[in-house]
């Protein structure tokens, strides 16, 4: 889609999220922007250009739901069959209920019962600095389903942990946000397609909505930074740098992008056709009603309170990487904000929805 003008009132919105923003270290840096009407409105920066890549955690996830959708769509997944079906030779269930099968569609809406927490995103076995971690989705998915790991310090971290799984039943468990659970889903896709979910990311998502400063690895993140001659911003905490790091749990919470490509990514959804999804696929993945959503966050689902009932959102949330994301289906609209430090990202974020609905910026296509 073609940028629109920016507006007045994005302009305005613009100096009041700089002036958030300007109180903190010179160090760290925000990039955001908005989708109207299904075209790019806004992209602005602080501390940075605007076409900085970020990390941004686990809006990683968001790429995930499509993907599965997307094999859905290819008749290879069904989103309510057992994953033992796909993934052979792992015990993915959860022992006090032995029978009940996991589903795709239960890890997308995190009711798998999987109640892992997210120490695996921390210093330690499964986190590498300076790259991306060398272990394999199945060798990870597989420790973590068995407490049985040879790899150095592994062992250690799986004894101290408690159990991954809930004492509730698939399904209809409570929702129990799981990095572990996409993780899973990721490890489902690859062993369906024979391919890496960061290749089938790239050919199914990134490549047809022009994402072209994407990536789930650290590696290609560095060649399209050199390539293109753009930055990449380091994760950073209020006592210091942190510096860039891979995880085993990278397809949920991985993803490197700018700002840009995510507005692309939201633009793309909006609209019609989609490019990436049937209608059909998104209307499952992001249901009328705002609830039972795959992967994204609706009125059922998300950390905080819930006070716009007509969007849906993720957040990202790391150490040293902060980011957010809204989309308003009816309005095909959405906003981006995306920082490396943990700053108050959701009130950058709060700042940007409020003034962009306020002043009638984020218009309504219904």
């Amino acid at each position: 889609p073609v940028s629109r003008p920016l507006s007045a009132c994005m302009a305005d919105t613009v100096a009041a999220m700089k002036a958030l923003f300007r109180p903190h270290s010179a160090a760290s840096a925000v990039s955001f922007g908005a989708v109207s009407g299904g075209a790019i409105i806004l992209e602005d920066a602080v501390n940075c250009p605007p076409t900085t890549m970020f990390a941004v955690a686990s809006i990683s996830k968001l790429m995930i739901a499509v993907l599965a959708m997307q094999a859905a769509e290819q008749g290879r997944l069904a989103l309510d069959a057992d994953v033992r079906s796909y993934v052979q030779g792992i015990p993915i269930f959860n022992p006090a209920f032995p029978e009940t099968a996991i589903t795709m569609r239960m890890l997308l809406q995190h009711c798998s019962s999987l109640a892992d927490d997210e120490s695996a995103l921390l210093p330690g076995p499964w986190r590498t600095d300076d790259s991306d971690c060398p272990h394999s989705l199945r060798d990870y998915v597989t420790a973590r389903m068995t407490g049985q790991c040879s790899i150095p310090g592994a062992q250690t971290w799986l004894d101290m942990e408690h159990s991954c799984w809930s004492r509730e039943q698939p399904g209809v468990a409570r929702y129990h946000y799981s990095n572990l659970g996409i993780t899973i889903a990721a490890l489902v896709l690859e062993s369906i397609h024979g391919t890496s979910v960061a290749q089938l990311a790239r050919t199914g998502i990134f490549a047809p909505l022009h994402m072209a400063h994407t990536s789930f690895t650290l590696t290609e993140a560095r060649a399209i930074s050199a390539a293109c001659n753009i930055a990449i911003a380091v994760p950073r905490t209020a006592a210091g740098t942190v510096g860039h790091y891979g995880v085993a749990e990278w397809p949920a919470a991985g993803l490197r992008t700018t700002a840009h490509d995510l507005l692309l990514f939201i633009a793309g959804l909006a609209q019609t056709p989609c490019a990436i999804l049937s209608a059909e696929s998104i209307a499952a993945m992001l249901p009328a009603g705002f609830t039972g959503g795959l992967a994204w966050w609706g009125r059922d689902a998300q950390y905080g309170e819930k006070t716009d009932l007509e969007v849906w959102s993720h957040g990202g949330f790391m150490e040293g990487v902060r980011s957010h994301i809204h989309y308003w289906p009816r309005r095909r609209a959405g906003i981006v904000v995306m920082l490396n430090d943990e700053l108050p990202y959701l009130a950058l974020a709060g700042a940007l929805r409020e003034r962009a609905l306020r002043d009638e910026c984020l218009v309504d296509d219904s």
